[in-house]
């Protein structure tokens, strides 16, 4: 059998698998909570969006805390959380948060380009 296996016993805190392998592993899982911290950052926009889809798809059901640089990246997200110096200086629904002109959240959006349009209603 390969390494990587359905039957592959899971070490503690998955120790015996890479990073990648163990973002695979909450893929066959029912897990609840999934934490990703920059899981795009080396890939192009448009593969960006591809795996953004499979993870709205995918995770329904679960919880996502999601360290993201890429903006666009989490504007359909349910909530964002804006931290400045180590504080929460921002936290609500991406569009609120885009929709405060004088706000942190606001003016990333502005130097990142992204317009109204690139929110999702809800």
């Amino acid at each position: 059998m390969h390494k990587f296996h359905l039957l592959q016993t899971v070490e503690e805190d998955g120790g015996n698998f890479s990073l990648a392998e163990r973002q695979l592993l909450a893929l066959v899982r029912k897990t609840k909570i999934l934490i990703l911290d920059e899981a795009t950052s080396s890939v192009d926009y448009e593969t960006d969006s591809k795996i953004q889809k499979t993870i709205v798809e995918e995770f329904a059901n679960c919880t996502i805390l999601c360290i993201a640089h890429r903006l666009k990246t989490i504007t359909n997200y349910d909530r964002i959380l804006v931290l400045e110096k180590g504080e929460i200086a921002e936290f609500d629904e991406p569009k609120i948060l885009f929709d405060k002109e004088d706000g942190i959240f606001r003016s990333m959006c502005d130097r990142s380009n992204i317009k109204e349009e690139d929110f999702i209603s809800r």
